[in-house]
């Protein structure tokens, strides 16, 4: 969720109450059309899948303005930041269509947002990148775009117990062009005889 590298852009459904300044721009909402996926898939083809889904789509949902006023910064520190809802429902609901997230997905990153939002408001924050929004929160990085191709080129260790799974991503030391960085888990569930992700996290390795 590279929610903090916002750009500036225009929301057309949905959102009509963003800041002046905002509803100037231009906007290319990202599809919340739902995706088919293959119900056989194994957890490792359900994260493959995801992150291939992802890397397209990640730009876009970096650009919309979770946090207006993040956008329109000029200096005025009365104006605290804040979360407008209303896209970060927006945001939700892309990943909810792509078929590869379950409801508790959503929950967990909604709290998420939350928690930013009640942060940022706590300290009165008004200039610099929103708290808590200052990376992306698929894989936990400031360049997504890299990491994703770098995720991609990786070969994670698959755990599979019952109706349960985790995919783990670790670190990868030299050549250059592998990934570095964090681990990365995937937790997955399986209802109704389809894996979807559950849970994304980082696993720092002191």
């Amino acid at each position: 969720m590279r929610i903090v590298t916002l750009v500036s852009i225009l929301i057309v459904v949905g959102v009509s109450s963003c800041s002046s300044d905002v509803a100037k721009k231009d906007v290319q909402q990202p599809s919340s059309q739902p995706r088919r996926t293959t119900t056989a898939a194994s957890p490792l083809a359900t994260v493959q899948q995801f992150l291939a889904w992802y890397r397209p789509t990640q730009d876009s949902l970096g650009s919309l303005p979770i946090v207006p006023a993040w956008l329109t910064d000029d200096g005025d520190t009365s104006d605290i930041y804040k979360v407008d809802f209303r896209v970060a429902e927006l945001y939700l609901n892309v990943f909810r269509a792509s078929g590869f997230v379950s409801e508790g997905y959503l929950v967990n990153e909604r709290r998420a947002i939350q928690k930013a939002d009640s942060t940022m408001q706590a300290d009165r924050q008004s200039s610099g990148p929103p708290q808590g929004l200052n990376y992306d929160q698929v894989v936990f990085s400031q360049d997504p775009a890299s990491d994703l191709e770098k995720l991609l080129r990786t070969t994670p260790t698959t755990t599979v117990r019952g109706d349960t799974a985790r995919v783990y991503f670790s670190q990868l030391p030299e050549p250059a062009d592998l990934r570095e960085g964090v681990d990365l888990e995937f937790l997955l569930i399986r209802p109704q005889g389809k894996w979807v992700i559950e849970n994304i996290r980082p696993v720092f390795i002191d």
